[in-house]
């Protein structure tokens, strides 16, 4: 009953232990970046994963970029229009950013103003690595 009970104790401690080194690594010591650019004829889509320590900079970075204060909470799921029209959905929170554009909603200039912030973005993500 003894050797029934240790193993018992060993085995949950042992899954305990892998439960918290997953956690760790997904939760509080994310350092992978992932990033993917998706475009159709219609579509725009930015998606960059990375460490959660970086969210504010790369939060104020897109402020910056875009002139507006959007990001004045860590978390934001919402469709918001940049004062020159620029039409998207934002999705961002603790090492995500998340942006979407319907082409033909905005006009080829702010197509291409977003584009460009998604390649600068890659680039301070990539600097930081």
């Amino acid at each position: 009953m003894r050797k029934l009970f240790l193993a018992l104790v060993i085995c949950t401690l042992f899954i305990a232990g892998f439960f918290m080194l997953v956690l760790h690594r997904i939760y509080w010591n994310n350092h992978d970046v992932a990033i993917q650019v998706k475009e159709t004829d219609n579509t725009y889509r930015f998606y960059a994963s990375f460490n959660r320590h970086k969210t504010h900079s790369i939060q104020a970075y897109v402020d910056e970029q875009l002139k507006t204060h959007v990001f004045t909470n860590a978390r934001i799921n919402a469709d918001i229009i940049v004062d020159d029209n620029m039409n998207m959905h934002v999705r961002s929170g603790p090492g995500l950013l998340i942006i979407k554009m319907d082409k033909d909603k905005n006009d080829l200039e702010s197509y291409n103003r977003l584009k460009q912030l998604g390649e600068h973005i890659k680039h301070r993500l990539a600097e930081d690595n």
